[in-house]
């Protein structure tokens, strides 16, 4: 019984930091997804400028 309650136990913890980390952001360590969009769309556009968003080729 005890090593099903700890079983238990560690699962929710486990849930728990994948809950924390997926929620903070890949970008700028906020979390905020507004920040988060704004930040990936600005790195789209200067891909997008550089001609680096399809393998090289120019973006047309």
């Amino acid at each position: 019984m005890a090593v099903l309650i700890a079983v238990i136990a560690l699962l929710a913890v486990m849930m728990g930091i994948v809950l924390v980390t997926g929620r903070r952001s890949r970008y700028d360590g906020s979390g905020d997804p507004n920040t988060d969009l704004q930040v990936a769309r600005s790195h789209m556009d200067r891909q997008r400028q550089n001609g680096t968003s399809f393998g090289g080729t120019p973006p047309f």
